[in-house]
């Protein structure tokens, strides 16, 4: 599948590699550009005690491991959550890249259109507001609130429409901008919405997919992230309604 997401280097040496996450199998795939011959399984803080380099008696261990500075080391510790704050998975500045590669595919797709942008509340305001700064076609703007969570870390696999949509869709291009999208669920009651109003034409924006976790038939037409099964906060998604403000995308564990 394309646009997994790559992890950052780990927290010991700068050389390791950090390879695509399978969401069907939950196995990530570990290496090392020096130690190619390394065991998979390696993670973050293994690399001093199991550095083929030492076993074989070399000096020092690895040749190209460089410790990061204690700064560095800090910051790396509470951004894993050692200050109490949910890991990061994606930072602001890969964000912004694809905000940046979404807007591009966007202006392209809807040169000479004026379409209409309908954000699902609340999780997607930071996203749509993100993204339309960056667009360079005329828009219009509406939003609609869906409820499938309530303070749970699962869909309950009910949908209902809390804020209706405004805007007259018929005859309009309109793309459905959301935060993240995992069942399916609320994206396709949504979509049903809309088609029996006749809208021109449909698609969907979503900054994050995670498919292992999809019971409806969704099409997802511009992507930002696909990630794992795993419960994520920041820039605009919440926990019990908490972490929206977070600037990047992280880890609440369960």
């Amino acid at each position: 599948m394309e646009n997994f997401f790559r992890p950052g280097r780990c927290y010991t040496c700068k050389h390791h590699i950090l390879g695509d996450y399978d969401p069907q199998s939950d196995y990530q795939e570990h290496w090392c550009e020096v130690e190619e011959n390394e065991w998979p399984g390696w993670h973050c803080g293994m690399h001093l005690e199991n550095c083929v380099f030492m076993g074989i008696g070399v000096a020092g261990g690895c040749p190209a491991y460089e410790p990061i500075s204690a700064e560095v080391a800090a910051a790396e510790h509470n951004a894993a959550g050692g200050s109490g704050q949910p890991a990061v998975l994606i930072t602001g500045e890969q964000i912004a890249e694809q905000v940046s590669r979404l807007a591009g595919q966007i202006n392209d797709a809807y040169r000479g259109k004026n379409p209409l942008l309908l954000g699902i509340l609340k999780g997607s305001f930071v996203f749509l507001a993100d993204l339309a700064r960056q667009l360079t076609i005329p828009v219009e703007i509406d939003f609609v609130r869906l409820s499938s969570y309530g303070s749970k870390k699962a869909s309950s696999g009910k949908v209902r429409m809390v804020h209706g949509l405004r805007a007259d869709v018929k005859g309009r291009d309109v793309l459905i901008i959301d935060d993240i999208v995992d069942t399916g669920l609320a994206m396709n009651h949504l979509l049903d919405y809309l088609r029996r109003r006749k809208p021109r034409s449909l698609a969907v924006c979503a900054l994050l997919d995670k498919p292992s976790r999809r019971v409806a038939d969704v099409s997802i037409d511009y992507l930002g992230f696909t990630i794992p099964d795993r419960f994520v906060v920041g820039y605009g998604l919440d926990c019990d309604e908490k972490y929206r403000h977070l600037p990047d995308i992280r880890i609440v564990e369960e």
